[in-house]
């Protein structure tokens, strides 16, 4: 017989107790952001999921790299020139080929 772990979460409207959820569906929920109910019919969320956490703190610390010019591909001071250091450095940035009917 397999046994489940449970975990408790506090519904927060006063008076109202909470809930028990398996340990894996708390995590998805905490992870997704998805809202879900009490048994006494009060919606309940995670305020911000991990995901949307991370991904948050990856664009501050991409705008900070921008600012510090900073190379994406290889963290290096690029002196502001990103252009010309993608292009010297990664052959990144390419002029498109235009193709010409025979």
């Amino acid at each position: 017989m397999a046994t489940v772990e449970l975990e408790f979460v506090q519904c927060p409207h006063s008076g109202c107790g909470g809930l028990w959820l398996p340990k894996e569906r708390r995590a998805q929920l905490r992870e997704n952001g998805e809202s879900f109910y009490c048994p006494s019919g009060h919606s309940i969320y995670f305020a911000e999921s991990e995901n949307q956490k991370l991904r948050k703190q990856v664009k501050q610390l991409e705008v900070k790299l921008n600012d510090l010019n900073f190379c994406p591909l290889c963290y290096e001071n690029y002196a502001g020139d990103r252009r010309g250091h993608l292009i010297d450095y990664h052959k990144a940035v390419r002029k498109p080929r235009v193709l010409r009917a025979a």
